[in-house]
């Protein structure tokens, strides 16, 4: 069935597999497939100031900016109680919380690197619900 949502996580997930560091060593049992990329391991390509620096040189900073912003509102916008909820979370990788806290640490590293960075009004509102979602979370 064609959802929305999923369409669009698939399509930024799609995109950012191909900046994805693929494993050098190939075993027999990781055989030809590869490991689906989640929002998570996305946010984890900026988990650090050396690995947003590097995935800055391959893609542009707005587009990742974009992309992990419209990643997270797809996160918000799924129902939990529905059956394309256990969908959403296998493509999340984590929990609302985790998620929510590594964007904030994402485009926290984005600034590190260039602090001139433009920042645009539904990256900010995506930034504002992450932190303030991750703190109420955080405290329960």
């Amino acid at each position: 069935a064609f959802t929305e949502w999923k369409w669009k996580l698939q399509i930024i997930l799609q995109y950012f597999s191909r900046y994805q560091v693929k494993s050098a060593v190939r075993t027999r049992r990781s055989d030809n497939s590869q490991q689906d990329l989640t929002v998570e391991s996305a946010l984890s390509m900026f988990s650090t100031d050396a690995s947003a620096k590097a995935m800055v040189k391959m893609m542009c900073p707005e587009v990742a900016q974009l992309l992990l912003a419209h990643a997270y509102q797809v996160c918000l916008s799924v129902d939990g109680d529905s059956s394309e909820a256990n969908d959403a979370a296998k493509m999340m990788g984590a929990s609302l919380l985790e998620i929510s806290c590594k964007f904030v640490s994402a485009f926290q590293n984005l600034r590190k690197i260039n602090a001139n960075i433009q920042i645009s009004q539904f990256e900010k509102e995506a930034l504002f619900t992450a932190a303030t979602l991750a703190r109420k979370l955080q405290n329960k």
